[in-house]
């Protein structure tokens, strides 16, 4: 982890099983993008099950088994960087959010990624998304 701590990933009381889960995608995903795009924010990485649903995150989210993290670049186009990550990595989702700001989800899993590109517009009084294949 280069670019990365524990503290913005939110990993450092985390089950060992996640931060490894976490390490790998900073690794193969984030780290690799860093050096490409420039800066990243973590807007959200690893939750516990309780912080998970309070943020309105899905039951079956991978933020919570630290697969996943929403970032947003500081140096370059959102849009360009969704484009990058679809051509250029692997990744089991890759989402183009936006609520009231706009924001990449991205998760990476050691074996089975489903290369799932979508974006998705979640609507702010139901915190509910609706989403598009890309």
């Amino acid at each position: 982890m280069k670019y990365f701590s524990e503290k913005e990933l939110r990993i450092e009381n985390a089950p060992e099983r996640v931060k490894q889960n976490m390490k790998l995608l900073v690794e193969e995903v984030l780290d690799p993008l860093r050096e490409k795009v420039g800066k990243i924010k973590v807007s959200s990485g690893y939750r516990d099950p309780v912080y998970n649903a309070r943020e309105g995150g899905s039951p079956t989210s991978d933020h919570i088994t630290g697969c996943a993290t929403d970032i947003v670049p500081l140096e370059s186009d959102i849009d360009d960087v969704f484009a990058l990550l679809i051509r250029e990595f692997k990744y089991n989702q890759v989402i183009l959010e936006k609520k009231n700001t706009r924001w990449i989800h991205i998760s990476y899993k050691k074996e089975g990624n489903k290369q799932e590109a979508k974006t998705a517009i979640v609507n702010p009084k139901t915190n509910k998304a609706t989403y598009k294949n890309v």
